[in-house]
């Protein structure tokens, strides 16, 4: 774990000191996947449910050295691919409003997002103010399909720290298809050209820009609409290719040695 506030600031840490709610132990279920968006960790228990760790932070958002353990009370796919991703470009709303989104596998192999600042109940019109409207529940994937997910400010202008949410999902055709919903419009589905040649057995992950409330000079560092890159394997290499927020292209391989 690396941590500014500490020195050294590379420390092994684990949640078993930390508050837990609802689960004796911690006892991940089989072939369960992680992801996680500071200060937000999910995993799959082994009951079939989501939990949730987070890292608890003090006064002025300052991390500490406590985790709270919670059961997010989501019964998903055995062995689902998880994603967290931020419904804010904020990092104090997405900590305090609890604006961020997990995503995962529903048992019937369909796909869902769980909004944690919206209680059950919340009127569509509410949430569709700041969130994409249901994932469409005609559409399956295979059983643990891989997926990441990311989100980019909507614009550089936006008072209201609004993002759009994008979904790269691998298909029946083994292919990756990208889903995105821009302004909290319905869902869409295109299929780039760089995710047309995939490996059978890849994974993918993508990554959404770092956000916080003080950098180390003392200032905001929002969500940017700077380069998503996102990372599979094809004929055994890892591929990294980059979304500008209107077009993907491929960057080139990472060398692994």
């Amino acid at each position: 774990m690396f941590n500014q506030a500490r020195q050294p600031n590379i420390l092994i840490d684990n949640v078993s000191g930390g508050y837990s709610r609802g689960f004796a132990d911690l006892a991940m279920g089989n072939a369960a996947k992680l992801a996680a968006y500071w200060p937000y960790v999910v995993a799959q228990h082994e009951t079939g449910d989501i939990i949730q760790v987070d890292h608890m932070l003090g006064d002025g958002l300052v991390p500490t050295e406590d985790w709270y353990v919670q059961n997010l009370n989501i019964t998903a796919y055995e062995g689902s691919s998880l994603c967290i991703v931020p419904t804010s470009s904020n990092f104090t709303e997405i900590k305090e409003s609890k604006a961020y989104g997990v995503v995962y596998q529903k048992p019937n192999q369909g796909l869902a997002i769980h909004y944690p600042a919206f209680e059950p109940g919340t009127p569509d019109a509410v949430q569709l103010e700041r969130v994409p409207e249901t994932f469409p529940e005609l559409y399956t994937f295979p059983p643990q399909t891989p997926m990441a997910a990311f989100a980019i400010p909507r614009g550089s202008n936006d008072n209201d720290s609004l993002v759009d949410i994008y979904l790269v999902i691998k298909s029946y055709t083994g292919k990756f298809a990208v889903w995105f919903s821009e302004n909290s419009s319905s869902w869409r589905e295109e299929f780039p050209a760089v995710f047309q040649e995939v490996d059978e057995d890849s994974d993918i992950a993508c990554s959404t820009m770092a956000v916080t409330n003080m950098d180390w000079e003392g200032k905001e560092v929002p969500l940017e609409r700077g380069e998503v890159r996102c990372y599979f394997q094809r004929n055994g290499i890892v591929v990294e290719v980059a979304f500008e927020g209107l077009i993907w292209t491929e960057v080139g391989v990472v060398p692994i040695p």
